[in-house]
């Protein structure tokens, strides 16, 4: 991918769009321009390969040039447009482009994987492709005000932001499952505690995605957000981390690989404990999971159970993917 291709979609965001030009990042000479581009190349490419099959002709991404949020999804003056926030590449990259993060001595157990697998790299890629399908997701959600439409049909004690978070978070997460199966089976990798290793280092991706912009700024005394469950734009972060390990598991078990799923929650948390140096968080965290883990799932179930009545949503859709 080079500039010309990216300015090039920048100036047709810009004509066929209502984004105007202080919402596009430019990218062009930044010291991490490579990076910016090698992602760029890998949305554009996916939106092209895919969003006719969902009915989304127009689909453009580009990078957000803002903090506020990490990434977004809406249909915009007759096109559908993605973002992802220039902030989480940037943050991604501090922490993860010198492939030091696994040396870290509280992760000495991964050295012998980092010998064939750059993990580092991995973590990064994890991250952006949960974001990119998670985003994917309400782009099908909101073809042409479908799911707007369809808000009529579920409950007033679940939120329709909780039910389209849900189905896209499920979406993100499911294809950085395959990402791992697949890296696997090309790497030949059968051991079952390297398989473990590697679905774990996928997970802490999409949890360090979610919790990135936590209050904006992560720092070392940030403490948990107090529990609810149909309350706020989106759903807690315990809920969206309890659903989205079990869809883990299920694709995983669909593939032939089992696991413990607590196991799996505490290696990934403690991976992501070391990437925002705060453990405490993470204990924190693993504690209200554990505690509240019967109102989970059942508010779970409830989400599931108006999700499956709305047709717009990507669990209705996922078999256009053709794969």
């Amino acid at each position: 991918m080079n500039r010309s291709l990216y300015n090039e979609n920048s100036e047709n965001i810009l004509r066929n769009t209502a984004i105007s030009k202080s919402d596009i990042f430019n990218i062009i000479g930044n010291p991490i321009e490579d990076i910016f581009l090698t992602y760029f190349e890998f949305c554009t490419n996916d939106l092209e390969l895919n969003s006719s099959k969902f009915g989304l002709e127009n689909s453009y991404f580009f990078y957000w040039d803002k903090e506020d949020v990490n990434s977004g999804g809406t249909y915009n003056n007759g096109s559908y447009i993605m973002y992802v926030s220039k902030e989480q590449i940037i943050k991604l990259n501090e922490k993860l482009n010198e492939n030091k993060f696994f040396t870290n001595y509280r992760l000495k157990r991964y050295f012998s994987l980092s010998q064939c697998i750059d993990l580092e790299y991995l973590m990064f890629q994890t991250s952006i492709i949960f974001t990119y399908y998670h985003e994917f997701a309400h782009l099908v959600q909101k073809r042409e005000g479908q799911f707007d439409n369809q808000i009529s049909n579920i409950s007033n004690l679940i939120s329709y932001n909780h039910i389209s978070e849900y189905d896209s978070d499920l979406n993100g997460c499911q294809f950085v499952c395959l990402k791992i199966i697949d890296l696997c089976e090309l790497k030949s990798i059968n051991s079952n505690d390297d398989v473990f290793k590697l679905l774990a280092v996928g997970l802490s991706g999409i949890l360090i995605t979610i919790l990135l912009f936590y209050k904006k700024e992560f720092k070392t005394d940030t403490e948990i957000e107090p529990f609810y469950l149909n309350e706020g734009t989106h759903p807690h972060h315990i809920v969206k981390i309890s659903y989205i390990l079990e869809h883990y598991h299920e694709i995983a078990k669909a593939n032939h690989i089992d696991f413990k799923i607590v196991d799996l929650l505490k290696e990934a948390f403690e991976i992501s404990a070391i990437y925002f140096d705060n453990p405490k968080f993470f204990t924190d965290y693993l504690d209200l999971y554990q505690e509240q883990i019967p109102q989970i799932n059942n508010y779970i179930g409830e989400i599931y159970d108006e999700a499956i009545k709305l047709k717009s949503l990507m669990m209705q859709n996922y078999s256009k993917y053709d794969l």
